[in-house]
Formats: C-alpha cells, structure tokens, sequence
C-alpha cells in the first residue's frame, strides 16, 4: 500500500490500494491518502480517473468537500445519446464507476449527490440498454451501480415496464426499481398521457388512468378506452404518488401493437374498350368466391379493379401495407404481379390492366390466365391470397408458349480462358552455336595466359590476400543471386557489406605487394 501511495501513483492504483487495506483491516493513513489521491487526479482529470477519485473517497474520512462538489462538473461532462440515455467516454465500465462512486462519496458524505432526476434516469435507461456486457470488469461494475442505485436513500430510479405482449391492446405495466422489485405505493398513481398512432402521429387517447392490480402492476385497455383500430402505437406515461427517494416515470414511453382482422369488400371488375368511351361493363365478385365465367380480354380492351379493405366489424375504410393483383398463366406457371393503389377519393384499392400497353410485360403469351387477390399487413391478423377471376388475354403479337426458363435465366456459355501462345524457341543448333560463341572469349583468356606463362608463384597466402580473393569470389555469386531470385535491395544491403571487406582486403593486399617489391629493388 505504501508503494502505491505515491505521489506518482495512478488514481486507479490509490483507489484499489485504499479498497484492499480496507478489506484487510490495515490501518490507512487518511491524509496522506487524500493528499495522494488529490495529486493523482491533478496529472489525470478524465472522468474515469473522477469515478475512481469518489469511490477511494467514500472509504476516506474528514473533509471530502472537493470530491463531493467535483461530482456536478464530472456530471455534466457525460454525452447524450438519443435524447434517452447519458454515458461517459468508456462505455459501460467507465459510467458504473462514475455514478457508483458519486453515490458512495454522497452515502460517506451523508449529502445526496448533485445529480438531477432527468439526468439520473437517463444514466438508468444506459444502464438498463446496456446490460449485456462481454467483458467481467464492466459487468461487476454495472451489477454494482444498478443493485447501489436500486437501494440508495437519496435517489431510486423506477421504471414502467410492460409485461403484456407488445400485441396486447390490454395492458399491463409493472412498476419496479432497476432490479426488478415492485413499488407497491398505495398513493402511487399511473396515467397516460397520450397515445400516437405511428403511422400519422394521430392522439387516440389521452389523460386516461391506468387501474391499479396490486403489486405495482396497473391495466388499462387501449381497445375499449378507444378503439383505436389496428396500427402501432406509443403511449406516454406520467405517475403521481411516488415518495421520496423515488424518482423517475415521467415521460417514460412504452410501445403497442393492436392487431385486427381485416375483410375485402365491393370487388368489381370492369372491362371497355380502349378507343371508346362506352360505358363499360362490370362484374361484381361474390364474398369468398370467383366470377363463375372466364373474362376474355384483347388487345382493344382494358380491364379496372376495384375493392375495398376495411376492418371486421367497422364498415371504414382502411389501408394496409400490401395490396397486389397477382396473375398467372395456366399453361407455363409464369406470373406477374400488379400492385393496388389506393384512391384517396374513393378509399377504394384499384388495379389498371391495358392489354395492348401490357403486353410486353406478360411476354405477349396469350392464353387463360388466375386472377388472385393479395392483401397483407404487419398489423392484420387474417392476411389472405383470394383467387378472384379468370382471365382470357389474348395479345396483338404471339409470344413464346412456356417462359419459365427465360433465356437471360439459362446458363450463361463456359468462358474458356485461352492462354497466349509461347513465342517460337530458336533451334538447338542455333543456341549450341550461341553457347560456344558465348565461351570463345574464356577459351581466349586461358589460351593468352599460357602463352604469357601465368602461374601462381607470386600468390601468398596472407589474410589480406584471402580476404580480397573470397570477397570478389561472394560478390559475383550475390550476383548471380541477383539474376536468380533476389531484389535489387536486397542485393545492395549485402554488396556493402561485402564491398566494404573486399575495399580493405584489396588495399592491404596491394601495399604488401608494393612493400615486397620495394625491398626486392633495393636487395638488388
């Protein structure tokens, strides 16, 4: 402990240093600790080192005055995130520690620490977001803050968790503290605010209590408060009742998915002429049912379709997120897909079908074609594929009978790499007179040195001598290891070093030949 109580100790390092002797029951020396601390937190302001400084302070006595007014500014250096959560640079780790030592300087301190509400229950909703942690350090650090701020005298952050299903119009909510346990206040009061449907932000209910089941649990039903119809929807709280230390569930949001069941209706199918303005003729198809004649159609003509979608139970009118017109050949299987566009008008899904402008689209394959109706949303329980029609298409130019296998679906033809064809050799009496021309200059060295009558009488085996001969031997075998597999870079590292050995064993080698014959010219 005394070896961490430097003044170049770490702030970290003082605190785990205090934390052990405390555990051991050693005597802490509490000046010299907050002097340490102090002068440690003067080389390292980070937040980090702050959450640390106010742990090791809570295990400290005497005047924490400093420690205990840092915590606002440390406070105030944590980042938003999404308007809902506040975090200090680090993660989760770095923030447990900040407010789990904020909250045990302020136990010591016996002052509640200046965090305010809003601020406190943003750190609690990180905390909440972030419980699945990889790591141990930030998970004992996160369990720690959570069961410290779930049980503090000053502030216990409470939360309104839903535990109906989010497709439950009935629902529950329950109020708890971060560990789960029940606020089961008798003043305690649950309201709704306001509830929004996603899709336009139309307020379907508001300032409507939930009823009180005991347990901190409350109920309300959105379907009977309102009956909202189908579609997603955010409903705000607000509680009154909470005593001290209680804090939190104002502004709190919960999401809920209502679920219906949808009916199609009115479906009529037209056909007129395309160049004339008769009144054409409709067809209406019977619930659950198919035009029991086949509708034949040219090239002259179009086709309209109209229906309607609408809530079980409500004649309404409603929009959903699906709504095709599938067709298909009954020959081939092939099929296109229309998309139904509602009218807002008329509220009515309808689906245009020129034959003579469509016709590229079905391949111009003519023939007898199933009509199907497709309706489907994220929010309707009852989505359905209803066969409606047939349909006689006949089209101004004949395409191919069976188009499953389109030609740009087939296999594409095998790409057959073609390798470039190796250039033409010379032939081998060429090249063994290239070689022999290549040796005649060697063959004409060695013939000129014996008629020169050289001979290694002179040659003496001194180091120098050695030195120069094996140097010049290396230096033309690095470069045939140039020629054969080295860099040029890495030819040159090595050349250095072995030119500069060759440099010097050359000069040493030449002065002693000067000295031999100096001395043999003056002997004679």
């Amino acid at each position: 402990m005394d070896n961490a109580l430097k003044a170049t100790s770490k702030v970290e390092d003082v605190y785990y240093a205090i934390a052990a002797a405390k555990n051991l029951n050693f005597n802490v020396d509490n000046d010299k600790a907050k002097t340490t601390l102090l002068e440690a937190l003067k080389a390292d302001e980070t937040p980090l080192s702050q959450g640390y400084a106010f742990m090791a302070g809570a295990l400290l006595s005497g005047d924490l005055k400093k420690l205990v007014d840092a915590v606002e500014d440390v406070i105030a250096q944590s980042d938003e995130v999404d308007g809902r959560m506040r975090q200090f640079e680090g993660g989760v780790a770095s923030t447990a520690i900040v407010i789990e030592g904020a909250f045990e300087l302020a136990a010591t301190a016996d002052k509640a620490p200046t965090i305010n509400e809003n601020d406190l229950f943003k750190f609690s909703n990180y905390f909440v977001n972030r419980r699945h942690v990889n790591n141990l350090k930030s998970a004992f650090y996160l369990a720690k803050v959570v069961k410290t701020l779930a049980t503090n005298k000053f502030f216990v952050p409470v939360a309104a968790v839903r535990i109906t299903p989010i497709t439950s119009p009935k629902v529950q909510i329950q109020v708890a503290d971060l560990l789960g346990k029940p606020i089961a206040a008798a003043s305690l009061a649950v309201n709704a605010e306001h509830a929004k449907r996603t899709q336009d932000g139309a307020t379907v209910l508001s300032k409507e209590k939930f009823t009180a089941k005991g347990n901190g649990i409350f109920e309300m039903d959105m379907q009977q408060k309102s009956n909202p119809g189908k579609g997603y929807y955010v409903v705000q709280l607000s509680a009154s009742g909470l005593t001290a230390p209680y804090v939190g569930i104002t502004g709190t949001q919960i999401q809920v998915k209502i679920n219906a069941e949808i009916q199609v209706t009115d479906v009529d199918i037209s056909v007129s002429e395309r160049e004339q303005s008769s009144t054409p003729r409709s067809e209406r198809v019977p619930a659950n049912g198919m035009l029991p004649n086949v509708l034949k159609l040219d090239h002259h003509q179009k086709l309209a379709l109209t229906f309607k979608v609408s809530q079980k139970g409500n004649a309404a009118a409603i929009a959903v997120h699906q709504a095709f017109v599938r067709l298909e050949h009954g020959t081939s299987g092939e099929e296109i897909i229309y998309m139904a566009e509602l009218d807002p008008s008329t509220k009515l899904y309808k689906m245009d079908l020129d034959v003579l402008s469509s016709g590229k689209n079905f391949g111009f394959v003519s023939g007898e074609y199933k009509m199907e109706l497709i309706v489907g949303d994220a929010v309707v329980e009852n989505s359905l594929v209803w066969p409606i029609a047939r349909l006689n298409l006949q089209f101004s130019e004949q395409g191919e009978p069976a188009r499953r296998f389109r030609d740009e679906l087939r296999a594409k033809p095998e790409i057959r790499h073609v390798f470039r064809v190796p250039e033409a050799r010379p032939s081998k009496a060429v090249s063994s007179a290239f070689t022999v021309l290549v040796a005649v200059p060697l063959l004409v060295l060695l013939v000129l040195w014996m008629k020169l009558g050289a001979n290694l009488g002179g040659f003496s085996f001194s180091p120098a001598t050695l030195g120069f001969h094996i140097g010049l031997g290396a230096i033309i075998g690095l470069l045939y290891c140039y020629w054969t597999h080295l860099d040029m870079f890495t030819t040159l590292r090595y050349l250095t070093i072995v030119g500069i050995v060759t440099f010097v064993a050359a000069n040493r080698m030449l002065r002693q030949k000067a000295a031999q014959r100096t001395k043999s010219a003056k002997s004679d």
